[in-house]
């Protein structure tokens, strides 16, 4: 069976670079929710080495970790899932590590993955002194993209604990600065065997760590001692490897002249998927293509990671699939089936209203039943253009304005309106465009189907006669898709939309604006990051419009922190983080 591996946007960056400098790592590239994988550690390292740097580099580590340990893990989690959620409501991932190391063992961490790369912002230990973390600025454990003699990334984040040692309270401030450096690449070589196309990447870490007591038990903590725990650390990357990046990893001297410990990735475990896509009479399907999304990846958009061929019988299959979740969708071929629908495990157009595929071991009889629109045969025409800009976010906010890619291959969807079946579909092109014609008259509503992705808001337009609606343009955000022509769009209530906090981070006053499309209940609640309420406001019922509150950290007496706006709105509530520097 043929089958196309993909890895979210490093394909193309990929094939382009290993020719002249070796492969790019997806430094983002994580298991999905549920999945675990395990590792061997060598807390002695008696025999293991400082690797060597440069390119066309062979490590061979087959024979040097003698001191094994026994075996450790990680876990990816449902973040919302955990204890002490509500205190990382920005969190995108969550995890759980067990490992050697007594100030790291059984630790639950929480991350943001974005375009940037993979960040941690804290966490909990059930194990160590300190039982809660806090990291901001967040600290960049691995960059977006990794390659050899990339420019170096430059890191610095601050760390503040909670715990106690005792009888006493104790506080962990870690200042931590990192220096990160594509230092080779090459083979590397394990006890589980051979591995070609391996990225090397230098850690260079200058930690701080100043510990405080609260001697009185009155909240104030007084200076007790500082340590530093310089470090370099080597990390062997290698694209879609036992679903993680990271296949070996050693801690050295800031010397850099002798190893402190190491470990290598043991292969998590597989399954398959495999089912039959039909057609509404039954008959198989006989040409097409079948997608495998993952579940909760990175980003909020579910990563495509393969594509496989539907066979003649109507048969597909996906062979070594690490146990997750995943979402499935079958494009048949429209020349031989012109008017059906991409269509997802749970027989619908919608991957919100798609079943989600568990595996914890082979799994059989998914199958899906094609969707078809009937022809179209009127003389409108509709047209706009697909573009990627992630910094456009969810709530219609603007960063650094990011160039504007054309994303290919995206079912677009029109359907008729109100409550009316969807008239028709098509894929954008190669430049991101895309165009759907003979659309009889009547109102209609375009969409774009990205799983993972909500959209902010949609068009809705009338056509009539032989009319031509053009740039029906949508932007792709890290979180979200939006409309982009303002003569057309229809945005989504608050329950889509959310709220927004700023300036973020603020010296003195925090504006909380939000946008009502009916009158609801609104009020709001500020905590500090122990748990405690500073203030609680009800706003009253408001009625429909855009409104904005302005608190006072002068006034509430907020000190320099972070602390956590929950905002409910009617029935919605939600939580976003804020930051008083002053």
């Amino acid at each position: 069976m043929i089958k196309k591996i993909f890895i979210f946007q490093a394909v193309l960056l990929f094939t382009l670079s290993a020719i002249a400098q070796g492969p790019t790592i997806e430094g983002t590239y994580l298991p999905v929710k549920n999945t675990t994988f395990k590792q061997i550690w060598d807390t002695t390292a008696t025999l293991l080495t400082i690797p060597t740097t440069g390119a066309n580099q062979v490590w061979n580590y087959s024979n040097k970790f003698i001191q094994m340990q026994d075996t450790f893990h990680t876990k990816t989690l449902d973040k919302s899932g955990l204890p002490y959620y509500h205190l990382f409501p920005d969190a995108t991932h969550a995890s759980f590590w067990n490992v050697p190391l007594k100030d790291q063992d059984s630790l639950f961490s929480y991350f943001i993955v974005d375009t940037s790369g993979f960040h941690r912002i804290g966490g909990f230990s059930i194990m160590s002194t300190l039982d809660s973390v806090f990291i901001e600025p967040s600290e960049l454990f691995m960059p977006a993209r990794v390659k050899y003699n990339m420019d170096t990334i430059f890191n610095y984040s601050r760390t503040v604990g909670y715990g106690k040692s005792g009888n006493y309270k104790v506080k962990s401030v870690q200042l931590r600065n990192k220096q990160m450096v594509g230092a080779g690449y090459g083979t590397l070589i394990t006890p589980l065997g051979s591995f070609s196309d391996v990225v090397l990447m230098k850690e260079i870490n200058y930690r701080t760590d100043s510990v405080f007591v609260d001697f009185g038990g009155n909240g104030n903590y007084s200076f007790y001692q500082k340590y530093n725990y310089d470090a370099i650390y080597y990390h062997f990357l290698r694209n879609n490897t036992f679903a993680t990046t990271h296949l070996m990893l050693l801690k050295c001297s800031p010397f850099n002249n002798f190893v402190w410990y190491g470990w290598y990735t043991l292969p998590v475990d597989f399954g398959s998927i495999e089912g039959f896509v039909y057609d509404t009479t039954g008959l198989p399907v006989t040409n097409g293509e079948v997608y495998l999304y993952r579940e909760y990846s990175n980003f909020t958009k579910n990563d495509i990671l393969a594509i496989t061929p539907i066979n003649t019988n109507g048969s597909y299959k996906f062979d070594s699939i690490p146990y997750g979740e995943y979402r499935i969708a079958a494009r048949p071929d429209l020349l031989l089936y012109p008017n059906s629908f991409t269509t997802y495990y749970g027989d619908t157009t919608d991957w919100k209203n798609a079943q989600s595929i568990i595996t914890t071991n082979n799994v059989n009889g998914i199958n899906i039943t094609l969707d078809y629109h009937d022809p179209n045969i009127g003389n409108n025409t509709i047209s706009g253009k697909l573009l990627l800009n992630y910094n456009y976010n969810r709530i219609g906010q603007f960063g650094k304005l990011m160039k504007n890619d054309p994303i290919p291959g995206i079912d677009i969807i029109v359907e008729k309106k109100p409550s009316g079946p969807v008239k028709s579909s098509i894929q954008s092109n190669n430049s991101g465009d895309f165009t759907i014609s003979n659309l009889e008259n009547g109102t209609y509503t375009l969409w774009v189907d990205m799983p993972g992705l909500n959209m902010s808001g949609s068009y809705t337009f009338t056509l009539s006669g032989s009319t031509t609606v053009s740039e029906l343009d949508f932007t792709v955000g890290k979180d979200s898709i939006h409309p982009f022509n303002a003569t057309y769009v229809v945005k989504q209530d608050i329950k889509e939309n959310g709220f927004s906090v700023f300036p973020n981070p603020s010296d003195t006053k925090v504006n909380i604006a939000y946008t009502l499309d009916h009158a609801q209940n609104v009020s709001f609640k500020i905590v500090n990051i122990l748990g405690e309420t500073i203030r609680e406001v009800n706003l009253g019922n408001k009625l429909i419009g855009s409104y904005n509150y302005v608190i006072d950290s002068n006034e509430l007496k907020l000190n320099s922190g972070t602390y956590l706006l929950q905002m409910n709105i009617g029935s919605m509530s939600k939580t976003k983080k804020f930051s008083i520097l002053k």
